[in-house]
Formats: structure tokens, sequence, C-alpha cells
């Protein structure tokens, strides 16, 4: 009798996991939910106004972690655009592309996306997709093209199916890779630092944050423009080069620096790069306590929630 018993529960216990399993594989075959991006007020609404469905940004999540992207599937965009890192690639002045060679530029903090209007250091793109086909086209990165992907996809048993469901069609098509993959970039937003709380009237800042913010709004909000603290609209340095300034929320965990990494830690940031891009020929290099008091501002613009990898 015993045995009989075990072997049904044996039995019931494979049925139920089984049953799980098929409603998850449901779920993320046939879940086409509108999702809303939320954001706190003071955001304001969204340059980019691309739907995301729950389909659509889970098929875009799975294509950005995967090496099927890159041409000798090697490396994913998750590769070089780590979630812990706010997306840039920690540590790397200079992320290693599919061909295993460096990049040109270090990569960027992937953030608060659907509120920008330029991307790149120069700002040249100003729609996500074009930031995708860029690094799925370019050589030093992906190293791939559409085409090869789309063959791969149309292969592959889930993205296939994912995709034809998504978008109601048996025939795949490059654009529909792109759009799921730009799906998933609406969704990386960060809005739950302590300079948002604070915004919103439920924490108060110390001492020496509220110094930190009155240098940095005397001396670097021009580029690094509150909330975002990034540049909607490309500037030229000293040099006459384009430039694009990127967000500094989580600033503190996408280390090196610039575009070219220059910078391994904030200090030195601080140190020197005020100085680089001033226009004001009295400008003078910051004290010790007001890098000290910057930097403990920029720390307020950390958002836990966001790097922790259990919360996509």
């Amino acid at each position: 009798m015993r045995k009989s018993n075990s072997g049904k529960l044996v039995i019931i216990s494979v049925f139920s996991v089984a049953t799980v399993l098929m409603a998850f594989y449901y779920f993320l075959t046939s879940n086409d939910s509108q999702i809303n991006i939320q954001a706190p007020a003071h955001f304001g609404v969204p340059v980019d106004k691309g739907s995301v469905t729950v389909q659509g940004a889970s098929l875009g999540r799975m294509l950005f972690n995967d090496p099927l992207l890159s041409k000798h599937q090697k490396i994913s965009c998750a590769s070089c655009h780590q979630q812990t890192a706010s997306y840039a690639d920690q540590g790397k002045r200079l992320s290693i592309g599919d061909r295993g060679l460096p990049t040109h530029r270090n990569a960027p903090a992937l953030v608060n996306m659907i509120w920008k209007n330029y991307f790149f250091a120069d700002g040249r793109a100003n729609r996500l997709e074009e930031t995708i086909l860029n690094a799925i086209n370019d050589t030093l990165e992906l190293n791939s093209n559409i085409d090869l992907i789309v063959q791969r996809v149309a292969q592959h048993p889930i993205y296939s199916k994912k995709i034809k469901a998504l978008f109601q069609t048996q025939d795949i098509k490059g654009e529909q890779v792109i759009d799921a993959l730009a799906q998933y970039l609406r969704t990386l937003n960060s809005s739950d630092s302590k300079y948002d709380r604070m915004l919103l009237g439920e924490v108060l800042f110390t001492d020496m944050e509220k110094k930190g913010q009155l240098i940095f709004e005397g001396q670097c909000a021009s580029c690094h423009i509150p909330p975002f603290f990034h540049s909607n609209v490309p500037t030229y340095d000293a040099q006459h080069r384009k430039i694009l300034s990127p967000s500094l929320r989580n600033i503190h965990y996408s280390a090196p620096y610039m575009h070219d990494g220059r910078f391994d830690n904030l200090d030195s940031l601080l140190r020197y790069h005020p100085l680089e891009f001033s226009k004001n020929p009295e400008q003078k290099n910051l004290s010790k306590i007001e890098i000290e008091s910057i930097h403990s501002f920029l720390k307020t613009l950390t958002d836990k929630q966001f790097l922790n990898p259990n919360s996509y």
C-alpha cells in the first residue's frame, strides 16, 4: 500500500511541475498585455512613445542576453551592458567585441532612454532602433547583420514562436527582432534613488549632500540636466568635437568614465573633467571638500532596485 501511495505522489508531483512549466511557457509566448511605464511626476512625459508589451519586452530581454545576435555567437548585448553596472561595462575602458578586438568607445550606461532625444557619444542617432542596428552591424561590436539574425531566430524553437505570436505573422522580419529589443530597452528606467525620494518629500538630504547638490547645480547641471542627469542636445567641447553628455544616474557603478574610459574613478573625474569642458577661462580646480560634497550628492543618484538582476 505504501509503495502504491508513494508512486501516486510521484506522478502527482511530476504532473504539477509539468503544469506549472506549461503555464509559464504559455505566459511567455501568449501574454500580450500592454506595459505602462511607471515613473514619478518629475520625469514628465517620455520622448519615445513606442509601445511595450509583456510578450515583446520578454522576448527583447532574451535576445539582449543571447550571443546568437553576434556573428560568431561569442558575445551578447549584455556582455558589454551589465545590469549591475547600470548597463555599462564595469571596469573596462573599451569593451571587447565579437572579433576579440576593443571597441572605439566606452560602453555607455543604458538608462531612462525613453526620455532621450539623441544617442551615442556624439548624438548621431535619435531613435532606439538605430542604436540596436549600429551594435549589430559594427564590426567591433556584434559584427553581424540582421539577415543572419533573422535566419537564426527563425530556426530557434522559442524565438520563432514568440515572434509569430507577438506580430501575428508567419514571416519573421528584421524589424520585428529590432522592435522586440527596443521594447526591452524602453523598460530600463531608473527612478527610485534617494534623489527621487527627496524630490517626492519622502527623505531629506544630509548637509554634505545638500552642499554637493548646490555645487553640482552651479557647475555641472548645464550638461547633466536633472532629473535624468543627461543632456538631450549635443554640444561641442574645447576641441570642437560633437558630444552628448551621458546620464550620471548610478554613476558609482558604471566606471570607468568618459567616452574613452580615461577616468578610472570618480575622484579623478571630478578633479579634471570640470576644467576640460568648462567655457569659463577663470574656472578653477574643485577643492577637496567640494569633490567630497559632489561625491556625496552623486551617491544619491543610486537606484539599487534598478541594479538588481532579479528585478527584471
